[in-house]
């Protein structure tokens, strides 16, 4: 088993931007984009392309921020399910969702991960990465406790996924392999 960090390919497939520099707030706010439901408070930003590269399956957008068209949305469907919520952008060529990841787990084995920390003791990020596979068995998106802002992490079963369906602009960096731990 292995997790993935998910990003998207920027410097291949397009990259979106707000067209309205005031949605610059939303996307920044403290309390955006960490696990917690923004369905509620959503209006649909207005985009444009800030590069035109390759139009992709995946956009890049904000940073750690996934955004899907409808086709991949589609074929990823039933690993999303209920661990998402579908944001959707306003732009004129397709339909783009930002992904606002809603599982949050526990799941770092900290007997083995690495992590870097600030002077306060608390964790930044980590140099090296290792799961608890009881908390990740069958989790295919999803962001750990520590790191709520930051990326998505993804399993195996989702980028089989996206490769064997040749979804494009997704990016997938390996952070962990159950055996080579």
């Amino acid at each position: 088993m292995k997790i993935w960090k998910l990003q998207a390919d920027a410097n291949n497939y397009n990259n979106f931007t707000e067209v309205n520099e005031r949605d610059v707030n939303v996307l920044i706010d403290i309390n955006s984009f960490n696990g917690l439901p923004m369905k509620n408070r959503w209006v649909p930003m207005r985009v444009k392309i800030r590069e035109e590269l390759q139009e992709g399956d995946m956009q890049a957008f904000f940073a750690g921020v996934p955004v899907f068209n409808r086709r991949a949305i589609n074929i990823l469907q039933d690993l999303l399910s209920d661990k998402v919520e579908l944001l959707e952008l306003d732009y004129d060529n397709n339909d783009y969702y930002v992904v606002n990841i809603l599982q949050v787990l526990d799941c770092i084995d900290y007997q083995l991960a690495v992590p870097v920390k600030f002077d306060d003791g608390t964790i930044w990020r980590f140099e090296k990465y290792a799961f608890r596979i009881e908390e990740i068995q069958d989790k295919h998106i999803f962001k750990n406790i520590n790191e709520t802002k930051g990326f998505a992490l993804v399993s195996d079963a989702f980028r089989d996924r996206v490769i064997q369906n040749n979804l494009k602009g997704f990016l997938f960096t390996e952070l962990w392999d159950s055996d080579n731990p």
